[in-house]
């Protein structure tokens, strides 16, 4: 049996509080839900994943605590959610990728800057788009000319992939990456979507391409004064790791938020 997370369920996004405890407000009661550390953990894995796909994970996580406990704990956890309506029982895995990750062609740098500069570095309420806090107005044109762009990929300043519609092969979205020396470390770098509804299957995607990779993690930098809701990265796996102080073109903070690649995934 595959457990998934519910996607319209009444929590909501969850807030992090002190601690690492996280705060939700379910739509039925008045009063507010605390999810503690270890909750929150098994929740990050939860989505189509067997009860003993869990276990396999915290074990190799928590080696020191004993298996009957993790088992224990894993159980009742899941019991929770399902109880909260939050997780729902599904016979098999039910995740289909709608978007599909490739590395761009020679022909894909002059298309990828048209729909880039479609958007006019301006997110609205169907598109998504995230870039670096420093690209706006005639910089975000400039970088995103397509010789600057095929220069940063072929020197691997930044690297781009095209996100494609599965179904229909329509180019729907790009995504740049950043691939750190140790090759173990990717950081988010740009990603522009005509609908921000593709957001969660298009970096599914990258880390399915990823995970055959050496890549470890997936990084996220956000800039304090940032648009881009953070508790919505938070929603699809990624966590606070640290903070950059002074550094945005402002003198503001970056906050950086990385997810860990799970290898042990079995669908």
């Amino acid at each position: 049996m595959f457990y998934t997370r519910v996607k319209k369920s009444y929590v909501g996004l969850l807030r992090e509080e002190e601690n690492g405890t996280r705060l939700f407000y379910p739509v039925s009661y008045s009063k507010p839900h605390f999810m503690n550390k270890s909750v929150y953990e098994i929740w990050n894995l939860i989505e189509n994943r067997t009860e003993e796909d869990i276990v396999e994970v915290m074990k190799k996580k928590y080696p020191k605590v004993g298996e009957d406990r993790l088992r224990k704990d894993v159980k009742h956890t899941i019991a929770y959610f399902i109880n909260l309506e939050m997780v729902k029982e599904v016979n098999e895995c039910m995740e289909e990728k709608v978007c599909d990750i490739c590395m761009f062609e020679e022909k894909d740098f002059t298309n990828a800057s048209k729909f880039i500069m479609s958007t006019g570095g301006v997110a609205t309420d169907k598109n998504f788009l995230f870039t670096s806090n420093h690209l706006q107005g005639e910089t975000f044109k400039s970088y995103y000319k397509a010789i600057n762009m095929r220069t940063n990929h072929f020197h691997q300043i930044e690297v781009f992939l095209n996100v494609v519609d599965k179904e229909t092969e329509e180019n729907i979205g790009v995504i740049g990456i950043y691939v750190c020396p140790n090759n173990s470390v990717v950081y988010v770098t740009t990603i522009v979507l005509s609908n921000k509804s593709n957001l969660e299957s298009a970096l599914n995607g990258l880390e399915t391409m990823l995970r055959n990779q050496t890549v470890k993690e997936i990084k996220i930098k956000f800039a304090d004064d940032s648009s881009v809701d953070e508790q919505l990265f938070c929603s699809l796996g990624f966590k606070k790791e640290s903070v950059i102080l002074f550094e945005t073109i402002n003198g503001g903070d970056f906050f950086i938020y990385g997810k860990e690649i799970e290898r042990e995934r079995v669908c």
